[in-house]
């Protein structure tokens, strides 16, 4: 049985809920989101993405609220400009729970003021708004409206990884999944992990959080997992295949 805790009803805020499966200490998942989040360096993603000029397909897993896939769609548009972008579009935004996805569906978004002057930094010089401010709900939130062709950017579905990855095509892609491997079933690591080294090209590219990283390390089973699976670190928080000399 799942039990959630609501923290904070608020789309592109900090901490929407907290998922249980049983009793309360046993934390099944966290909805923890950010626009813009500060545990990786959107710059040096959206630069590694885009080297090479080639489409690829983004897969975005545990994308919450959907703050994570809007921020790397509003990176790649201000770098690339909108038209340019477009190849690397729709980004594939999947979670595992249904009431974040309907939320990242819906345009009408509640932002606080703290991320509006975050996003303020981003906004294009053509005058085109991603998100526009209409009303302020008292207390430093504002309800927002999405750009069109920003929510175009992403498609929002229901998806688990562990149930989908045999079905995705890992040739040319991303695949952005932070935050969420503690709260895998502990063997599920390293079946995720062995899957992914086999469907993984060296033009495939795995992102990873900085909760993940910590939690690596604090366990000597999992400190050498992603280098045991022939994974290296190429940029922070960023893993592709070692390429064999």
């Amino acid at each position: 049985m799942l039990i959630r805790n609501i923290n904070k009803n608020i789309s592109f805020g900090t901490y929407y809920n907290t998922v249980y499966a049983g009793k309360t200490d046993n934390v099944l998942y966290r909805n923890d989101t950010m626009l813009f989040r500060s545990d990786i360096n959107w710059n040096t993603l959206t630069e590694h993405i885009t080297q090479d000029n080639s489409p690829k397909k983004i897969y975005c897993y545990a994308c919450s609220d959907g703050s994570e896939p809007y921020s790397l769609a509003i990176m790649m548009i201000n770098k690339l400009g909108y038209n340019n972008a477009k190849q690397y579009f729709p980004i594939i935004a999947k979670d595992i729970d249904e009431n974040v996805i309907s939320m990242a569906k819906n345009d009408d978004i509640l932002l606080e003021r703290a991320d509006l002057h975050k996003l303020s930094r981003y906004q294009p010089q053509t005058g085109l708004q991603y998100i526009t401010p209409f009303k302020n709900m008292g207390r430093g939130v504002h309800k927002c409206k999405v750009n069109k062709l920003l929510s175009d950017c992403i498609l929002f579905e229901k998806g688990d990884l562990l149930k989908d990855i045999d079905s995705l095509n890992m040739n040319n892609s991303v695949l952005m999944f932070r935050n969420a491997w503690p709260y895998l079933p502990f063997l599920a690591e390293f079946d995720l992990m062995k899957i992914l080294s086999k469907k993984f090209t060296h033009s495939s590219s795995l992102i990873i959080g900085d909760y993940d990283r910590h939690t690596l390390c604090c366990n000597s089973l999992r400190i050498n997992m992603l280098k045991d699976y022939g994974f290296e670190e190429v940029k922070p928080l960023i893993f592709q295949k070692k390429k064999i000399l």
